[in-house]
């Protein structure tokens, strides 16, 4: 990444105002119901420390360490990084810093599991991306569990078939990942694979989502539909979302 694209990453961000409402979106919710699920199956046990890279505005830092988890936020936004110290002050407490993906101040093997969630679908260069990957490797203990989010490369364009699209040009600062590359490009930094999970499914795409999120039974049926084509590769492109699991070998 040249120091000019981060720079159109943080004023993006910073302009734009989107980080900490878009978790209260209806699609945001679902995204954060799935992510939950998937944590609790596969995180170990309160307190392990968690850093949470690009952690934006804090919110799932602020869920961890709601269960007791020991978590750490870092993020190159100075606006999300403030949020996230607000959010912190007010409890549960963690930690949050300014830091870069690619340039971790954390020691060799003092975490128990990295989150990347933002830092892969900001860094079109596939250098950068093996860079995060390799940091993150760097300070996990031997056994550590890396979990990571990437935008499918389909994502772009079935978004504009939801009636309330909006563009905000995301486009020109994030990078869509091809599904068959997410496990190959983490394997090449060193990580054993352990999944490969479409997040969301399709029910992201209905214009009445937040209606049907609000009622209960159909809410359950559509993380039943997440949940059952969630590790089938020809329906990854069925969601925004994919979720890397991975561990350091021990």
């Amino acid at each position: 990444m040249t120091d000019q694209h981060l720079e159109r990453v943080v004023a993006f961000y910073e302009q734009q105002e989107v980080e900490d409402g878009r978790l209260e979106t209806d699609i945001g919710r679902l995204e954060v119901a799935r992510v939950h699920e998937v944590m609790a199956r596969v995180l170990p046990p309160a307190p392990a420390r968690i850093l949470d890279v690009g952690g934006g505005t804090g919110r799932y830092a602020s869920d961890l360490a709601a269960l007791g988890y020991e978590v750490a936020l870092i993020d190159p936004v100075p606006g999300h990084v403030t949020t996230a110290r607000e959010r912190a002050a007010a409890g549960p407490a963690f930690s949050a810093e300014i830091g870069d993906a690619r340039a971790l101040e954390s020691a060799d093997a003092s975490v128990d599991v990295v989150l990347l969630f933002g830092p892969l679908y900001h860094l079109p260069d596939p250098r950068d991306r093996r860079q995060a990957l390799l940091e993150a490797r760097r300070v996990l203990r031997p056994g550590g569990l890396l979990i990571a989010m990437v935008i499918t490369s389909t994502a772009g364009a079935l978004h504009p078939l939801r009636g309330d699209f909006v563009d905000t040009h995301f486009g020109r600062i994030g990078y869509f990942h091809d599904p068959s590359t997410v496990g190959p490009e983490a394997a090449d930094a060193g990580f054993s694979i352990e999944s490969v999970l479409g997040l969301e499914g399709p029910a992201w795409l209905f214009d009445d989502l937040a209606a049907r999120w609000d009622d209960p039974v159909r809410r359950e049926r559509i993380l039943e539909v997440a949940r059952d084509v969630e590790a089938e590769p020809s329906m990854f492109g069925a969601s925004p979302h994919l979720l890397l699991v991975a561990r350091k070998p021990g």
